[in-house]
């Protein structure tokens, strides 16, 4: 009994690993005819024109399967033109071919239209449904794909609470959790693809009881540097960014100034109230690692630096 399950085991592993390392056929039949000959499919590539004959019985895809092997570009095509042939399809219109590249797949993905065509007839005067329905669909990915590409350009202005998380020390004594007041300016840049670039600076105060000097001091952090962004539209009016960035910081806790850089991070989401002005919120982090002044103590294991979480919200402006 045990050898016989190992066995089973072995087979069904077996046979995952086949399907996994094997392309996957996808189809989308409308109308099916008797199957015919391989040989008996003629292909045109991207951008060819089908005779006016033509018509489509069906949609194909041939894609990768996850970890598919033996896919190169000849042996993607056989398989497109042996599941056009099976629905009974004498033609193959490629509408898309998706090349290997580093940070996709490693085969040749095809995407076509399978055709039944009664003659071989090219005559651009005359109505050709095929190729006026591939350009339908051509413009309405083109319209979706526009309208869920991200701004190019955006402008942001933010404002709201923050907190200190570490401990500030001071003549009079430490403090930690000190609240305040964030506010921020930002520009990015976004690329199609939803990468993008940009520049945020930011400014945050807050106040301690002194009681050495003054009644009260001021706590700032000056913040300013380049980001690297990611960005994407969820639905029509919805956006989800994340940043992170690297520059200059600069505190004054009232008693000594420091220069440094800051590590930020920012996670926050945007509704775009037109395609010019949205409003947003986000949640932000800055990490700071600051020169220590003179005759500061401090252990060896530690370094001198504030790190600050905010919660803020604001207007955008899109172009």
């Amino acid at each position: 009994m045990k050898r016989l399950l190992a066995n089973v085991l072995t087979l069904g592993g077996a046979v995952l690993l086949l399907a996994a390392c094997s392309p996957r056929v996808m189809t989308e039949v409308t109308m099916s005819y008797p199957a015919r000959s391989v040989d008996e499919v003629r292909v045109f590539d991207v951008g060819d024109t089908v005779p006016n004959s033509s018509v489509a019985i069906g949609k194909v895809a041939v894609v990768d399967g996850g970890f598919a092997t033996n896919c190169g570009y000849d042996r993607m095509l056989q398989l497109a033109k042996e599941r056009t042939a099976e629905t009974g399809g004498n033609g193959l219109l490629l509408t898309e071919h998706r090349e290997p590249s580093f940070w996709g797949s490693s085969c040749h993905q095809l995407m076509g239209t399978m055709l039944s065509m009664s003659d071989m007839t090219v005559e651009p005067s005359l109505p050709n449904p095929v190729m006026e329905g591939i350009q339908r669909d051509a413009e309405e990915l083109a319209r979706r794909m526009e309208e869920m590409r991200p701004p190019k350009n955006s402008f942001r202005l933010n404002v709201g609470p923050s907190w200190i998380l570490s401990e500030i020390t001071v003549p009079k004594g430490t403090y930690k959790h000190l609240s305040g007041l964030e506010a921020n300016v930002e520009y990015l840049h976004t690329w199609r693809n939803g990468v993008g670039v940009g520049v945020n600076g930011a400014f945050y105060r807050s106040s301690y009881e002194d009681g050495v000097f003054r009644d009260k001091s001021d706590f700032t952090i000056l913040y300013i540097g380049p980001s690297l962004s990611g960005v994407t539209k969820l639905g029509k009016r919805w956006l989800l960014n994340a940043e992170i960035g690297l520059g200059y910081a600069h505190t004054d806790d009232g008693y000594n100034t420091s220069n440094g850089i800051g590590m930020q991070y920012k996670l926050g989401v945007d509704y775009m109230l037109s395609k010019q002005v949205g409003l947003g919120l986000e949640l932000n982090s800055l990490l700071t690692n600051m020169k220590k002044p003179d005759g500061f103590e401090l252990p060896d294991d530690k370094r001198y630096g504030f790190d600050r979480l905010g919660v803020l919200a604001g207007v955008r402006f899109y172009l």
